[in-house]
């Protein structure tokens, strides 16, 4: 399995995440996550991650950029194991205006407010060894 996420940081410096649906059938439920999701057909990383942002959030954010590519265990994403293509990008809409069609709710962290919520500690690790990609 391959798919693609986006660390999405407003002006502020927060975090977008989206709260994942409580089904059992999917990683993480009820879990606040990134945006992103799986590769369908030969897309490239880049196409994968533009597509999942229109879909889930009905928008492209700005400067979208490819920080590294990570191999997640099968327990993180039971039950198989994922390579995950992991960019950054900018977004400058109000929580207001985010159009979310997948999850239950939408809304921004500080990075301090991420050790707070249910957030996969897989991604909280991911900011703290790349803080540098982070300005944080």
């Amino acid at each position: 399995m391959e798919s693609s996420k986006i660390f999405l940081m407003n002006p502020d410096k927060k975090f977008l995440l989206n709260l994942r649906d409580d089904n059992s059938d999917i990683p993480y439920p009820d879990y606040w996550d990134l945006i992103g999701g799986g590769k369908e057909g030969e897309e490239d990383s880049l196409t994968t991650i533009k597509r999942e942002c229109l879909e889930e959030i009905g928008s492209l954010p700005k400067n979208i950029s490819f920080i590294k590519t990570i191999k997640v265990p099968k327990h993180y994403l039971n039950p198989k194991k994922c390579i995950v293509h992991v960019f950054k990008g900018d977004i400058y809409k109000k929580i207001n205006e985010i159009n979310l069609t997948e999850g239950r709710d939408a809304n921004y962290f500080s990075f301090e407010e991420l050790k707070e919520i249910k957030f996969p500690y897989l991604w909280l690790d991911f900011i703290i060894k790349n803080k540098e990609k982070f300005n944080i």
